[in-house]
């Protein structure tokens, strides 16, 4: 339903924009004249980070012992952004003996199921859930690593927040996800639907902390370099212009 619902305005649009290298194949797929493509990512801004206050605050809120590795998923809760994963990863971690706690903020058709999930797995001390928060960043401020444990993706703005606060991040290799991150040299990618490799990549992190600081320093210098919204702007500004141009001389 979805594509044939955005196919229809790609036909009558002067230009059309991809955020990733995924979108730009799909839309060629439907038949998108290239010369009216442009990838342009999506973009964000320096991470503004709360005060510690505010950021101990949530972490007495949420209850989080003071030495508890903070896994933090943000976005929507649906079957397809891997969140049954995510929960039976944190159910091996706590077999292992690892203490962490995962923090889920959203919203959305999936959240009952996840509740019994937490439930069935005894997990109710470990895994929060949390309703759409006005902004992530206390969450992202509190959280030692973000995951998107998505089965498919374009290319999520949590992610590119993420690294620019500085957070290391595991996400799926799904969807324009790959544009983004580079395995293992500014975040790490994990196969979608498979719980076994997240808690690798968690257990990898957590028991490299070095590692970890290494590829979120990687992380944001790389965002900053090529997904700040001042580059993404100059990017739309140009594109305009230039269509702008065009049409002027029609």
């Amino acid at each position: 339903l979805y594509s044939y619902l955005d196919r229809r305005p790609t036909r009558l649009a002067s230009r059309v924009i991809a955020v990733d290298s995924n979108t730009y194949k799909s839309l060629l797929g439907w038949g998108v004249n290239e010369k009216k493509l442009k990838q342009i990512p999506n973009g964000v801004p320096p991470f503004c980070a709360p005060s510690t206050e505010e950021s101990e605050k949530w972490r007495n809120q949420l209850r989080i012992q003071k030495n508890s590795k903070v896994v933090l998923y943000a976005g929507r809760f649906e079957y397809e952004k891997g969140l049954s994963e995510l929960i039976l990863s944190a159910n091996t971690l706590k077999k292992l003996g690892i203490d962490v706690h995962v923090v889920l903020c959203g919203e959305g058709p999936y959240e009952k199921e996840l509740v019994t999930m937490i439930s069935q797995f005894d997990l109710t001390s470990t895994v929060t859930v949390l309703p759409r928060q006005p902004t992530v960043a206390p969450l992202l401020d509190l959280c030692d690593v973000l995951v998107l444990p998505s089965h498919r993706e374009g290319l999520p703005r949590i992610l590119l927040e993420s690294m620019a606060a500085g957070k290391p991040v595991i996400a799926s290799n799904v969807g324009g996800i790959p544009d983004l991150i580079q395995n293992g040299e500014n975040g790490l990618l994990v196969s979608p639907g498979d719980p076994k490799a997240l808690s690798e990549a968690l257990l990898l992190l957590i028991n490299n902390p070095d590692f970890a600081q290494k590829i979120a320093q990687e992380g944001r210098e790389h965002v900053a370099l090529k997904y700040s919204d001042r580059i993404v702007a100059e990017e739309f500004f140009e594109l305009y212009k230039q269509t702008a141009e065009k049409w002027r001389r029609a």
